[in-house]
């Protein structure tokens, strides 16, 4: 926990100042564990920044075509073939390995 706070305040930092960080990142921070207490404890959280470590993009293209399968795949069976949204993201979730955020992010 300790390692997202820092994660966090120096995040918060670069967009709001140090003085406001530290307040902003434990205000963040207890956000996400009260949406991870609501939740069953399976905290999610999504974060945004800049990748600048080369080694990463090879994973990052591979998870790229893997969306853009799952986009292609959607749109025929759902639009095309007609098929229920709810029983395919059901298939889609298990077949393709995904979470229901990332399928949400292709098909909306």
């Amino acid at each position: 926990m300790e390692d997202m706070i820092a994660v966090l305040t120096s995040f918060c930092a670069r967009l709001y100042g140090k003085r406001f960080a530290k307040n902003k990142a434990k205000k963040a921070l207890q956000s996400i564990q009260d949406q991870g207490a609501k939740a069953n404890n399976n905290m999610q959280a999504t974060v945004c920044g800049k990748i600048k470590d080369a080694s990463l993009y090879s994973a990052l293209d591979a998870t790229a075509s893997l969306m853009d399968k799952v986009e292609r795949i959607y749109f025929r069976e759902r639009f095309v073939k007609h098929g229920d949204r709810n029983e395919l993201k059901r298939g889609f979730l298990k077949e393709y390995g995904i979470t229901g955020r990332q399928l949400n992010g292709v098909i909306f």
